[in-house]
């Protein structure tokens, strides 16, 4: 079974291309077939100008625009192929095997959108929403933001005791961890080193 992520190199972003081989491998290693997606993937939809008007109107409320661009344009490349499970590249599988996952929207995770399965259908929505979304006077521009509002407006199935956030107190036992900022910083490493130092951490 096919698990996607999204990637495009960032200025500042260091360590980014060597901690996309570490999830590559994690998840090649569980008996999945990961798949690297692009921007050159998302403007093969109809609706890439769209997203990316809808988005210039918006993107003074992000932290860095080029990386809120790809957030936002990952839903896109993901329904270009059809949907799938989409994650961040920071997700590490430590022995979770391929399976079937029920439903048109399904996420692992409360207040992320760091992982999440989308039939077709499901996807077309996920598009469908950023494309019409309007961020409230207190929310950034960002698709985690936007899915939240999705996921609390529609029916999404949410998919326990698979992942967990880095740091977290059962994290070091979980089958998925989320190697997100804040999990990073709670284990004391620095953005640059992920790459080096999650391979260390617990055996893959």
């Amino acid at each position: 079974m096919t698990v996607f992520t999204f990637y495009e190199p960032i200025p500042g972003f260091a360590g980014d291309a060597e901690l996309l081989e570490v999830w590559r491998q994690s998840w090649q290693k569980a008996g999945w077939r990961p798949v690297v997606l692009n921007l050159d993937v998302a403007r093969a939809h109809p609706r890439f100008t769209e997203l990316r008007q809808w988005f210039g109107l918006h993107f003074h409320k992000v932290n860095d625009a080029r990386y809120s661009w790809c957030c936002f344009s990952r839903w896109l490349a993901l329904e270009t192929m059809g949907g799938g499970l989409m994650m961040d590249y920071d997700v590490v599988n430590y022995g979770w095997p391929p399976r079937a996952i029920l439903g048109d929207l399904v996420r692992f995770n409360w207040t992320t959108s760091c992982m999440i399965q989308a039939t077709p259908a499901g996807v077309a929505r996920i598009v469908e929403h950023l494309c019409r979304w309007v961020p409230g006077p207190e929310e950034w521009t960002s698709d985690m933001w936007s899915l939240n509002a999705l996921f609390q407006s529609s029916d999404c199935r949410m998919e326990e005791g698979v992942l967990s956030e880095a740091g977290n107190a059962d994290w070091d036992k979980a089958p998925v961890v989320h190697y997100c900022t804040r999990g990073a910083d709670l284990l004391g490493i620095p953005r640059a080193e992920k790459a080096a130092r999650i391979p260390g951490l617990r055996k893959l």
